[in-house]
């Protein structure tokens, strides 16, 4: 069975299919090792079972190639033309671009041969798709977010299921091949240790830790507050800040904002700074008793799953807004505006959400509530269902 996954250029698209190919490589082995029980000739074996294969079309400069090697997953670039939704004159040759990206990647889909396409989001993902169209291949699209992104509204039509995270999201017209599965959560993100968090930053157990997390591109105004506020929040807290790559902070800017030393896990400090996590994520989440972090539906989903109190920082004029309304709406989450965002409510709500009796309870609470159990696992049937077809 050859998988191909697609998505990139952030990490929205990413997560989910990485924890849908952990899915199916468990699967997999699960079958094999269920033919050797029941003590089959190693012949029988090759013939009953069909090799899992996994490959992936993602971005040549984005964040998702290290995680997608990192996790064994054979990795190919395509560049994909972005449309600006504001004017900007490469608008015009985005067609063209896109009609191009689109024959190259019918060559790239006639050489792998895939048994099903998988996407999650992202322009890389478009042409992808409609190459698969013209090729007869099967898709699967997952939807993540509260408003569909231009990219998704541009393949739906041609995919032959549908998944989705949240519940009363997809449109009429494309309900009939839809269906709900929660959103897939990577699975070593749920089995994070705290001692080791903890231990990884050199932080104690005597204080509470913040994680602030700018995305998977990073975020360079939220980078800045907390820079700014560092001085107040240490004075309280340990701070967990991941920054994405090539937007740390300048040590000698951190640390004249903080008594700690700027670094991964140097010295007792009560700040531990890092460009980009990959296997380490589950237990930094771990150690976090609070988490600052963007809208994306993949981190929000695993902070949901986690039941992780959070303050939910959207990008400004995009789809995040809806994906932290909904949260905040159901009570999982404080929302704050970056545009009237400033180091002192910064730390004020931080603050408080600690003060406040039963605050931080309350957020686990509603938090978990949002989180659908074994969507991973549906995501997969689904994904091999289409294969088997």
């Amino acid at each position: 069975m050859r998988i191909l996954f697609t998505g990139g250029g952030t990490l929205g698209p990413v997560t989910p299919l990485l924890a849908v190919a952990e899915e199916l490589k468990r699967i997999s082995e699960l079958e094999i090792s269920e033919l050797a029980k029941n003590k089959k000739t190693n012949s029988l074996i090759r013939q009953s079972t069909n090799p899992l294969h996994l490959v992936w079309i993602g971005t040549r400069r984005g964040p998702e190639r290290k995680l997608v090697e990192e996790a064994g997953i054979k990795f190919s670039w395509l560049y994909a033309p972005k449309w600006r939704r504001y004017f900007d004159v490469r608008n015009v040759f985005v067609p063209l671009a896109l009609h191009i990206a689109t024959k190259i990647a019918w060559f790239k889909l006639l050489r792998l041969r895939p048994d099903v396409i998988v996407t999650a989001g992202g322009f890389v993902g478009v042409p992808v798709v409609w190459a698969a169209w013209w090729l007869r291949r099967p898709v699967l699209l997952h939807n993540q977010d509260v408003r569909w992104s231009l990219a998704n509204k541009l393949v739906a039509p041609f995919v032959r299921r549908i998944t989705y995270a949240l519940p009363g999201t997809v449109p009429k017209r494309w309900q009939k091949k839809a269906v709900w599965t929660g959103n897939p959560v990577r699975e070593f993100v749920l089995k994070g240790s705290r001692e080791r968090g903890l231990r990884l930053c050199g932080f104690t157990e005597k204080l509470p830790t913040i994680m602030v997390l700018g995305g998977g591109t990073g975020a360079k105004r939220l980078n800045e507050i907390v820079v700014a506020a560092l001085l107040e929040l240490t004075k309280k807290f340990q701070v967990i800040h991941v920054t994405g790559r090539g937007k740390a902070p300048s040590p000698d800017l951190a640390s004249a904002q903080s008594p700690s030393p700027l670094g991964r896990g140097e010295g007792e400090g009560r700040y531990c700074s890092f460009e980009f996590v990959t296997s380490e994520m589950g237990d930094l989440l771990a150690a976090a008793d609070l988490v600052i972090t963007r809208a994306g539906m993949g981190v929000l989903s695993e902070l949901a799953a986690l039941g992780k109190p959070m303050i939910i920082v959207p990008i400004p004029g995009s789809h995040q807004e809806e994906n932290a309304e909904y949260f905040a709406k159901h009570g999982a989450a404080v929302v704050m505006n970056q545009s009237t965002l400033t180091s002192t409510n910064f730390v004020a709500t931080i603050s408080r959400l600690f003060e406040e009796r039963g605050m931080l309870d309350i957020l686990n609470k509603h938090a978990k509530g949002l989180f659908k159990p074994n969507a991973t696992k549906r995501v997969a049937e689904a994904v091999q269902g289409l294969a088997k077809k």
